[in-house]
């Protein structure tokens, strides 16, 4: 009789000590945001630590804490005018907090893999998330809000997904003003441009030699940043000529 494999289980932990009250991160600062009244950043690092901060005026502590991250917080972004701090994590989780009072308000595990980046739409309360298991997650504000009126058990949120593939892990992603398309960086190389409400492929931009570890819409641009040292600017114009 052959044994019986083994389950795997995934544990995750941070050895730290705890810096809420003095407001100091003790490892490498990971994210940041900047509200959208310009007068609040909030910062997060490897050590599990999420800060709110004034951008002036001088401040030995805090404004807010946001706990319960269980491990590097990767990215973070304000959403519904600032009122919103949602983060991104090792642990899988996004999470969605009170930017004033450091509340959380929602908790979900969508990805399967570290999620390493949040982009929101400038003018639209939609935003996306990417992470190494190779999916894009496309939301709508209103689907989150609907789980502060529902009874949340066995409701689960359904976003647009994008599946790129496991061999492509994603590490940047952005979305453009109007939330029509969204732009990722993967581990290949490669930049590649979405179509949101299609939740399909507009094209792929190679000239990178290595990972790709950032991304921003500008106007009909796209520009990439690698860990080839280099900075790229696409032109989506042309791109779409070329289709």
């Amino acid at each position: 009789m052959q044994d019986q494999p083994k389950a795997r289980m995934k544990i995750q932990y941070i050895l730290r000590e705890n810096g809420h009250d003095k407001g100091i991160h003790f490892s490498a600062a990971s994210a940041v945001a900047v509200h959208p009244n310009g007068h609040t950043i909030v910062t997060g690092a490897r050590d599990g630590q999420c800060f709110a901060w004034p951008v002036s005026g001088t401040y030995s502590s805090p404004l807010t804490v946001y706990e319960g991250h269980a491990g590097w917080v990767n990215d973070a972004c304000f959403l519904l005018g600032g009122k919103i701090i949602a983060t991104v994590c090792n642990d899988t989780r996004i999470r969605c907090f009170d930017s004033a009072s450091g509340q959380l308000l929602h908790s979900m595990e969508p990805h399967c893999d570290y999620i390493m980046a949040i982009a929101k739409a400038r003018r639209r309360e939609k935003f996306a998330t990417a992470g190494l298991d190779g999916r894009i997650l496309f939301w709508d504000m209103q689907m989150i809000d609907k789980l502060s009126q529902l009874n949340e058990d066995g409701i689960k949120i359904q976003p647009g997904i994008v599946e790129t593939s496991k061999r492509h892990s994603i590490y940047c992603v952005d979305m453009s003003a109007d939330g029509r398309l969204a732009a990722s960086g993967s581990i290949d190389g490669a930049v590649r441009v979405w179509d949101v409400l299609l939740e399909s492929k507009i094209c792929k931009l190679k000239g990178h030699k290595d990972v790709v570890r950032g991304i921003a819409f500008a106007g009909d641009s796209v520009w990439s940043t690698g860990s080839d040292g280099t900075l790229r600017r696409w032109n989506l114009d042309d791109q779409a000529r070329e289709q």
